[in-house]
């Protein structure tokens, strides 16, 4: 992207990078490129720029309150419906389908919030009501409660979600011998992590029959602009959080730093230290997923990858190698048995001749 999108996108959230700033927002600026190409169907400058105005119209029209009507206690913000037909108003001569497909960008490109899935094992958020704004709709999509967990069924409405109960909360965070992070997760776990550009896909663990993946949300200087926003349309708690989980994940260690170098990840340039390591029972709306994901971490491996390693379990990890011992031993002193049988038998039909 140049400088003229990059500073559509920045206006955004009203704010101004430094040179530090640009180089940890690449991947978000690559995203929206991505996006953009995907909706235009050409690398072409000037028809990408259109598209990413027409997109940031529709933005500003959703943050921007309409001047007090009557009958009303004051400004609000715009509907979807009176998005569009705001939009309508200036561009008479787009088809309607372009401008709700706009309405549809904004939501994805400057809130994060996709009601199409982009990838078919990502959750799909419900879509935007035309008589809802988008304060209400990112209420419909987070429901101001906790988000649900994997093993609740995949919908595309947002219903209230069970929280798991404080004993099995307290349970299960006992059992960690190993901080949960994304580099324990990766040494003793089959689980793959990968990078999701929504937020509701969030800590979401998706199982197949031979992989497990966790989608993390880790653009977390999105999230601290959208922090410092004072209208932004998600709610401050969820973005808070989001930023907890990834504190928690992504904690500021050595083998940390290394496996986000490694990765090509600036994820602590901007993170912010906390003092004391979350419990889960302190998270609100990711509990249920911080359980799932904890559940998962402890489960054996399935792979011989990762099965010689996993020593959580003291007991368990010198079980499995005192029997592998003895297995080899057995099966070595097994052949050496076998190998000499074999001789003694050749022997005993071809006595040496004698001379």
């Amino acid at each position: 992207m140049d400088t003229e999108h990059k500073k559509i996108v920045l206006d955004w959230f009203n704010v101004r990078q430094t040179r530090r700033e640009e180089e940890s927002r690449e991947p978000y600026f690559d995203f929206i490129r991505r996006d953009v190409m995907t909706e235009t169907q050409t690398r072409d400058s000037q028809s990408m720029l259109n598209c990413l105005r027409l997109a940031s119209e529709a933005v500003h029209m959703a943050l921007e309150k309409t001047p007090h009507v009557e009958g009303s206690s004051g400004a609000k913000l715009r509907t979807k419906a009176e998005i569009l037909t705001a939009l309508r108003t200036r561009h008479e001569e787009c088809p309607e389908e372009e401008l709700e497909s706009a309405i549809y960008r904004a939501a994805r490109l400057a809130f994060r919030i996709s009601a199409i899935s982009q990838n078919l094992t990502e959750e799909t958020s419900p879509g935007w009501p035309n008589d809802k704004t988008v304060a209400e709709y990112a209420g419909i999509v987070f429901n101001a409660g906790p988000l649900p967990s994997s093993s609740s069924p995949s919908s595309s409405s947002a219903s209230p979600v069970s929280e798991p109960d404080a004993s099995e909360v307290a349970g299960i965070q006992s059992r960690l011998t190993h901080r949960l992070t994304t580099v324990n997760i990766e040494k003793y776990t089959n689980i793959t992590i990968k990078e999701t550009q929504y937020l509701r896909s969030h800590l979401k663990l998706i199982e197949t029959f031979e992989h497990t993946t966790l989608y993390v949300f880790r653009d977390i200087i999105w999230l601290l602009d959208a922090v410092e926003m004072a209208n932004f349309p998600i709610p401050r708690e969820i973005l808070q959080e989001t930023i907890d989980t990834l504190n928690y994940l992504y904690p500021r260690d050595g083998a940390t730093k290394r496996l986000l170098r490694q990765q090509g990840i600036k994820l602590h340039v901007f993170q912010r230290s906390i003092p004391d390591r979350p419990r889960f029972r302190d998270f609100k709306y990711y509990k249920p997923r911080m359980v799932d994901v904890a559940y998962e971490f402890l489960n054996p491996p399935r792979r011989w990858g990762t099965v010689w390693k996993d020593n959580r379990d003291p007991v368990q990890f010198w079980t499995f190698w005192l029997g592998l011992l003895i297995f080899l031993f057995t099966l070595a002193f097994g052949i050496m048995a076998t190998v000499l049988a074999g001789l003694q038998l050749h022997v005993a039909l071809h006595p040496p001749k004698e001379g």
